[in-house]
């Protein structure tokens, strides 16, 4: 806008020059004039310098007649031009103006589509949530029924497994064939065992026994190797999880890599034999 202001302002003042050029060229031609019929006027008549003042004024006349009329034309144009211009700014703020309500509306629209999306994601969690735990308690409430129903009238009982630790204790050396007497060792064998429980494995054994031990842990059903920890001492400890009431103790004894295994305060403690001890 200051730009079409400047170029119309010298505009007029290029018009303006421009009449003033002309006046001075017509008043220095009209001097001459003057000054050739003052000259011609020893000889001549006074009415020929009466024409020639006649004549000059008339074309001072028409010289200023023309210098108003290329004024008003610039006016006029310049006034136009302004017109156009003022146009066209107001028609682009219109246009600025439309496109951000456009993208207020878009990002508003986006924002509640997306806080939609969450919040039915959100609901579906929560619903999924809810269903798994219904499950998990009809599961755990049916087998409860379950061994209640199936063992207790016989006369066996389940052992309970104290909640899983990770810490290191000191364990003393099992002397297997001492540590119960036949009899309590046949009842420890019939035990049955349910829930997360810890295999203590003392040497004798090597790798390979391990291997195989723990190869032959993941292939009895209902029972689930949750963590393999090796110690500084020698010793394994192998966390298991047992779905269903599981006689351990006996399901180990049956296993080639196990030379004895014994029921103690925290778990089963399970001797190995060496990998040339035993086959298949």
């Amino acid at each position: 806008m200051e730009e079409t202001r400047n170029k119309v302002v010298n505009e007029v003042e290029e018009s303006l020059g421009i009449f003033e050029e002309y006046r001075q060229k017509f008043t220095e031609a009209i001097e001459k004039e003057k000054e050739r019929v003052r000259k011609q006027a020893e000889q001549e008549s006074v009415d020929i310098i009466a024409a020639a003042e006649q004549k000059a004024q008339q074309i001072t006349k028409e010289t200023i007649r023309e210098a108003e009329n290329e004024s008003d034309r610039i006016l006029t144009r310049s006034r136009e031009l302004a017109g156009q211009i003022i146009s066209e700014v107001e028609r682009f703020a219109e246009v600025v103006t439309k496109v951000k309500q456009e993208v207020e509306q878009e990002i508003e629209k986006a924002i509640d589509e997306t806080r939609s999306r969450l919040e039915k994601d959100f609901e579906k969690s929560i619903k999924v949530i809810t269903e798994v735990r219904q499950k998990l308690k009809q599961v755990t409430e049916a087998a409860e029924h379950e061994t209640s129903e199936e063992f207790e009238p016989q006369g066996e009982s389940v052992e309970p497994v104290p909640a899983t630790t990770y810490e290191r204790k000191e364990v003393v050396e099992p002397t297997v064939p001492e540590a119960h007497d036949s009899a309590s060792r046949e009842v420890d064998d019939d035990k049955l065992f349910v829930g997360t429980l810890e295999l203590d494995i003392t040497p004798p054994g090597d790798s390979a026994s391990l291997e195989r031990l723990q190869k032959r842990l993941s292939q009895i059903p209902g029972l689930e190797l949750l963590l393999v920890n090796d110690s500084a001492d020698e010793r394994t400890r192998i966390t298991v999880f047992i779905a269903k009431p599981l006689p351990l103790i006996r399901t180990l004894k049956e296993m080639a890599p196990v030379r004895d295994a014994v029921k103690d305060k925290d778990g089963i403690q399970v001797v190995l034999q060496a990998s040339d001890g035993w086959m298949g």
